[in-house]
């Protein structure tokens, strides 16, 4: 008798052609307002193979779709989707579209971790506006300094530069 104890379903993200996306997701040659056409919430990485970044998050994104049965993962290939690319204005990939069921989208670029990730699952797409671990009953979790995973995401700051002090001149006598 075999055991299918070890057994694992492979789920792969799948992959989009512009005529898929118009028929899952948008079609932006009806509508000029967004109308999404999912049954469920949606994360799409618009990517490239060549892409270096891109390779980084695959796996990353891979394990969110075995985690996350409630949202469906989708990938569009840049080079091979030039319309659908240029219709959402892509100038860098990876570029990940958060699809909300009753919000906006919300764009993000650049290689995600993984805690990014499920950040904005939570507040864009579950629409949880903090995680919190639960608390034994009598205590209060501290008061933290929240940033909305926009803030995160998309205000990344700028590095710091070094400013070298000049050597103070001493006047002669």
């Amino acid at each position: 008798m075999e055991s299918n104890k070890f057994k694992t379903k492979i789920i792969m993200v799948k992959n989009l052609t512009t005529e898929e996306f118009k028929e899952l997701v948008f079609d932006y040659t009806q509508n000029k307002e967004w109308l999404f056409k999912g049954k469920k919430p949606a994360i799409i990485d618009f990517f490239a193979l060549w892409c270096n970044p891109c390779k980084t998050i695959a796996p990353i994104l891979e394990e969110l779709d075995m985690e996350y049965s409630e949202i469906d993962f989708y990938k569009v290939n840049t080079e091979n989707e030039n319309e659908l690319a240029a219709t959402f204005g892509i100038q860098s990939i990876p570029s990940i579209l958060f699809i909300p069921l009753n919000a906006p989208p919300q764009m993000a670029m650049g290689a995600l971790p993984k805690d990014t990730f499920i950040k904005a699952i939570n507040e864009i797409i579950l629409g949880k506006e903090k995680i919190i671990d639960d608390v034994p009953e009598g205590l209060v979790q501290p008061e933290q300094e929240e940033t909305s995973i926009e803030q995160e995401i998309m205000e990344k700051p700028a590095p710091k530069r070094k400013t070298r002090k000049k050597p103070v001149e001493k006047k002669e006598k």
